[in-house]
């Protein structure tokens, strides 16, 4: 009984951290947006974007975690403390999108386990192929407009600098923490391109 409701506990008190995150999230969103609107220019809306992305994805990720609740059991987080990742697989691996993550290692890093930079390249190139039908396939089917290839460029940027953090940055941990935001932000516009923007409601 004792183990039952110590369950109990750690499932309400999950709940309440999910609660919260959904809740700064969703009041955040509206100061976001007008901050985008009344700032963003041209060159620089891809990365403005990017704490939208980040709070949106936050409010799904938290929505579908509360769905769970009747049933006692809530799935892990989706992100868990992007900002305090370490190094590129830290980021990719265990911090950003853990659902689709862990996925993706079981469905495509594990099978490839004996062959390591093969299953990076695999990886990536799935997650690239996986935005590309989700963001600039919508893109082209409502408008006629083709941005292909962007999400897969970002993703492939990703997997290069996954590379060479793995090669030769292992042992520079403030590096790697550098080298990390460099290679996740400084591409972004590849991922928060007219295609996502517009499904954001973010394009002029």
């Amino acid at each position: 009984m004792d183990g039952l409701n110590h369950t109990r506990k750690a499932t309400l008190a999950e709940a309440l951290r999910t609660s919260l995150c959904l809740f700064a999230a969703a009041a955040a969103l509206p100061l976001l947006y007008q901050a985008y609107r009344s700032f963003a220019v041209p060159p620089f809306r891809g990365y403005a974007a990017v704490p939208i992305v980040y709070a949106w994805t936050v409010v799904a990720g938290s929505l579908v975690e509360l769905l769970f609740l009747p049933s006692g059991k809530l799935p892990p987080s989706l992100h868990r403390c992007p900002l305090a990742a370490r190094s590129l697989a830290d980021f990719w691996g265990s911090r950003w999108n853990r659902w689709v993550s862990d996925y993706l290692f079981t469905a495509v890093v594990s099978p490839l386990r004996r062959r390591p930079g093969l299953a990076v390249v695999a990886v990536f190139l799935v997650s690239g192929l996986i935005h590309e039908l989700t963001i600039d396939l919508t893109l082209y089917l409502a408008s006629g407009k083709k941005l292909f290839g962007m999400q897969l460029g970002y993703f492939a940027i990703q997997g290069v600098g996954f590379g060479i953090d793995r090669s030769w940055l292992y042992r520079r941990s403030r590096l790697r923490r550098v080298f990390l935001w460099m290679v996740v932000l400084a591409p972004a516009p590849l991922f928060c391109n007219e295609a996502l923007l517009r499904i954001l409601h973010l394009w002029p």
